[in-house]
């Protein structure tokens, strides 16, 4: 998880899971901010070196977008919201509004490369990307589906909700 995501993500997400993923399985555990700060810093231990040794690369946006439109993932992931705020998109894969948010460039490539060798039984078919298209989807994907108003919010101390215990 450290070669995935941010570690102020994954102190949110630790904090209040159903800020980010309202219908997500994870429970609330109600941990204070010691224990939310520790627990993050040990799951940040745990990385991967192949991603982590991979050189940081910008893809092509607008080529991105075609292999997005090619690959057709609206078919299984929710990838934008109507007038109404209703999710436009399959529910077969998870949503990607947020994507951007949740997980580093360097990962979301080394991914659409090999979903399987990361998520053995995932529904993700393995497209076999050349690394170019990985690079140009993962470079639309978080320019995409980045919540810029809770990338803001992201830079604040994650607050404790109401009655959690201040304790490690």
């Amino acid at each position: 998880i450290g070669s995935k995501v941010s570690p102020k993500w994954l102190e949110k997400w630790l904090t209040n899971p159903k800020d980010y993923l309202p219908k997500g399985q994870m429970p609330h555990y109600s941990l204070g901010r010691g224990a939310v700060q520790a627990l993050s810093a040990y799951l940040m231990t745990h990385r991967n070196e192949a991603i982590d040794k991979m050189a940081d690369a910008e893809g092509d946006y607008e080529a991105g977008g075609t292999v997005y439109r090619e690959a057709q993932c609206i078919v299984c992931h929710v990838t934008k919201l109507d007038y109404a705020d209703n999710p436009v998109g399959g529910d077969i894969g998870p949503s990607l509004l947020k994507i951007g948010n949740k997980v580093n460039q360097r990962w979301l490539t080394a991914f659409f490369q090999n979903p399987h060798s990361f998520l053995p039984y995932t529904k993700m078919p393995g497209y076999h990307f050349s690394e170019k298209e990985a690079l140009d989807l993962s470079q639309f994907a978080v320019e995409e589906w980045t919540d810029y108003d809770l990338l803001d919010a992201e830079e604040q101390e994650p607050a404790l909700p109401d009655g959690t215990p201040e304790q490690v």
